[in-house]
């Protein structure tokens, strides 16, 4: 069955399966900033370390990250999820149950992938790389470009700034 889930404000979690009509699903402990579906399962993370995993998009279980740093990124791609933090927290599974931590690069916020890479955005304006999701090393400065959010489309990367500037 197909299934959309959504995160939003005060720990909103929502459901559709047509995306017209949404559902809330229980509220989470702590409040989940985003969400990403792989390996059968749907995942959220957020603040404190909360990592929560569903099978259906409905009834969410709690995880152990093993810290209490937030968690703002968060992704599904070379079959694993990577979970990152602005405190240089990084966690990375491959079902979404069970979690390992690794501290590296602090101050990135979002990622995406594609071709191969991860890509990240730090809270300055640089853009860092790695390919497993666990060690992370400067791809290139944007100068002068406040990146906000990233994504992978149609074989390319794209990186959106500040006032709908696009790189």
């Amino acid at each position: 069955e197909n299934r959309f889930v959504v995160t939003g404000a005060f720990g909103t979690l929502l459901h559709s399966v047509d995306g017209a009509e949404w559902v809330t699903a229980p509220p989470a402990r702590i409040i989940p900033f985003v969400a990403a579906y792989g390996a059968g399962r749907f995942v959220a993370v957020g603040k404190q370390g909360l990592i929560v995993s569903s099978e259906d998009g409905t009834a969410w279980l709690e995880r152990n990250s093993n810290t209490r740093l937030p968690f703002e990124g968060l992704t599904y791609a070379d079959r694993q999820f990577v979970a990152l933090g602005h405190d240089g927290n990084f966690a990375t599974s491959s079902d979404g149950i069970n979690w390992a931590l690794t501290f590296g690069q602090r101050g990135l916020f979002t990622l995406a992938y594609g071709n191969g890479l991860y890509l990240a955005l730090d809270v300055s304006t640089n853009i860092w790389r790695s390919t497993d999701g666990r060690g992370w090393g400067t791809e290139f400065s944007t100068s002068g470009f406040r990146p906000k959010n990233i994504g992978f489309v149609n074989g390319a990367f794209f990186v959106v700034g500040e006032n709908g500037s696009v790189l």
